[in-house]
């Protein structure tokens, strides 16, 4: 037996679709309960304001593609470790248009909104982490502007997605998805081979 997903969650998941679809502007409180199925003033009581539903369902789908739950064992290398997320946070990219879409959406608004998301950082903090692991253990090379590579290395996974409609044409259409993706966590990998472990 499958179980209900919890009334917060349920109006998050629901306003992921909204906003995605909608944005910001164009979202409605109304449609988001009904397509939940909870009253409005369960909405309210959850979340003060519309802007506040907002930031929370961008700061939740943040949370979901965090690897919290991902188990990297002591015993790899920073290497292994590195390429290990990069392959989770590429995974989770390629599963989730939705969070290209929304987040896109959110850097471009026009107001204070992205400033409020407070887990947008995540991936770039464990990955300055492992750098800074693999420094210190002789595996990383020492570059002048690390902050600079590793949001490179983090758009090349990101980026290629927000893109992805317009980069298609260049690319072989006998790939089915799975192989795509594969060729995508394989390109990125050897990126940061090269750039990181390279001496």
């Amino acid at each position: 037996m499958t179980e209900a997903i919890p009334g917060k969650e349920k109006i998050l998941e629901t306003a992921l679709v909204e906003f995605a679809s909608k944005g910001y502007e164009g979202a409605r409180v109304d449609r988001i309960a009904i397509e939940a199925g909870v009253n409005k003033a369960l909405i309210y009581y959850h979340f003060k304001s519309k802007e506040e539903l907002y930031v929370s369902t961008i700061n939740y789908l943040f949370k979901k593609s965090a690897p919290t739950e991902l188990e990297i064992p002591s015993s790899l290398t920073v290497r292994e470790k590195m390429l290990l997320l990069i392959r989770h946070f590429t995974t989770f990219i390629h599963h989730n248009p939705i969070f290209v879409k929304i987040l896109d959406q959110a850097v471009n608004n026009s107001n204070n909104l992205f400033d409020n998301l407070y887990e947008q950082n995540l991936y770039f903090q464990m990955v300055m982490a492992l750098y800074f692991e693999g420094v210190t253990k002789g595996e990383i090379r020492v570059i002048d502007e690390p902050v600079d590579y590793l949001v490179s290395l983090l758009g090349s996974c990101y980026f290629f997605y927000s893109h992805r409609n317009a980069l298609n044409k260049f690319y072989s259409s006998h790939l089915d998805e799975k192989e795509f993706l594969e060729m995508r966590i394989r390109t990125v990998q050897d990126i940061v081979d090269r750039v990181l472990f390279q001496k």
